[in-house]
């Protein structure tokens, strides 16, 4: 994935406040990379979904953004692939259903917004001692239509993580 520039930093930062963020980037140390979440049954927000290549092989797939609701792990995201292969393609089917996928032309259309479902989460071990998490099942898909992803900074500020309102609620 690369970086794409969309702004000048120039319409974001005078110069005085560009040589501070440098500075603050440079006297920053980077934080660890985030351990997967525990194995469990997560209730979680569907950010999105996308058509994907694999690099390696050129397979086909559907990975989808989750992100947990509740909980101490509120805020983390999850990403499940369902691989779109003859022998793999019982499981895509089992995964994807519960979420009103039942055509392959369905992928090509944008997701429905403020879907929350319950995912069953596991933890698995890369042959290099990596671990990830992988998505087992999709259940409990509901539809919250005023849901906001409006941040609330009080609890970011406290916290670090994100925590969104419900409208009208």
């Amino acid at each position: 994935m690369g970086y794409e520039r969309t702004t000048n930093y120039t319409d974001v930062l005078r110069d005085d406040e560009w040589d501070d963020l440098a500075q603050l980037y440079e006297e920053t140390e980077a934080a660890p990379d985030p351990e997967p979440i525990p194995a469990g049954e997560y209730y979680v927000h569907l950010l999105g979904g996308k058509l994907i290549r694999s690099n390696e092989k050129g397979t086909r797939g559907c990975r989808l953004t989750f992100e947990v609701a509740e909980g101490e792990y509120r805020g983390r995201r999850v990403w499940d692939t369902s691989w779109l292969t003859k022998d793999a393609m019982p499981t895509a089917k089992r995964k994807l259903a519960p979420l009103g996928i039942h055509s392959l032309d369905q992928l090509r259309e944008s997701l429905p917004d403020n879907v929350f479902c319950k995912v069953k989460v596991v933890v698995r071990r890369e042959d290099d001692g990596s671990l990830w998490n992988r998505v087992l099942t999709i259940s409990d898909v509901v539809r919250r239509p005023n849901y906001s992803r409006t941040v609330d900074e009080d609890f970011k500020e406290e916290t670090g993580r994100v925590r969104h309102t419900e409208r009208g609620a």
